[in-house]
């Protein structure tokens, strides 16, 4: 596995129509997000990293990589919950500037990860609410975390509740260094949270679905 680590970080229906784009613009900046994936990236060597930022977390290089080569994947994002239509929802990327000259939207949504191949032994949502999802009849829960298990995540580490921008990104960094240090996923998040509370910040917010595998 050449590179083992992938973040995306944006600032900010294959196609959303204008006004949806729009309503996506108006979401707040993360602005601890950039800080949070750079720190992540500095505990591995740069030839095991492919970091994008800014205006390069576009849709387009989630779909246009070969995905299986990564062990962790890491979103650092907004994410959107649809209640009526779960398949819909999704992580916010990087916006297009024009629906209209657009390839991808910039929402990548469940159904778009249903057809990712990942081989990645853990993929983290580092956003909103990106665990929840709606129970349908012989068809379990419908979300981003059956998406990416759909996809060939081992594990998958996702928010059930809103999330503070700070102390997401004092958790997750702590959460991979504690991996480098050989603790499994569920003891490293248990003992990334109990860092940061020790320090005034909150992280109940947080579940890896998948135990300790």
């Amino acid at each position: 596995m050449r590179s083992s680590t992938r973040s995306i970080a944006p600032e900010g229906l294959s196609i959303l129509p204008s006004s949806a784009l729009g309503e996506l613009r108006k979401l707040p900046p993360l602005r601890s997000s950039r800080r949070e994936v750079e720190g992540i990236a500095k505990l591995y060597s740069a030839e095991e990293v492919t970091l994008y930022l800014g205006a390069q977390a576009r849709e387009e290089n989630v779909k246009g990589e070969a995905l299986d080569r990564y062990r962790f994947m890491h979103f650092a994002t907004h994410g959107l919950l649809n209640e009526q239509a779960p398949s819909y929802s999704g992580l916010v990327l990087t916006l297009p500037s024009s629906a209209r000259q657009a390839q991808e939207d910039g929402l990548l949504q469940v159904y778009e990860v249903f057809n990712l191949k990942l081989n990645a032994e853990l993929v983290v949502l580092s956003a909103c609410e990106t665990g929840l999802g709606k129970q349908m009849r012989g068809e379990g829960l419908i979300g981003l975390t059956r998406g990416f298990f759909y996809a060939g995540a081992g594990a998958v580490v996702v928010s059930l509740w809103k999330v503070a921008d700070v102390s997401t990104a004092e958790l997750m960094v702590r959460l991979y260094r504690q991996l480098n240090g050989g603790v499994g996923k569920a003891e490293a998040l248990k003992r990334g949270g109990s860092c940061i509370r020790s320090i005034g910040l909150h992280s109940c917010w947080w579940g890896n679905r998948k135990g300790d595998a």
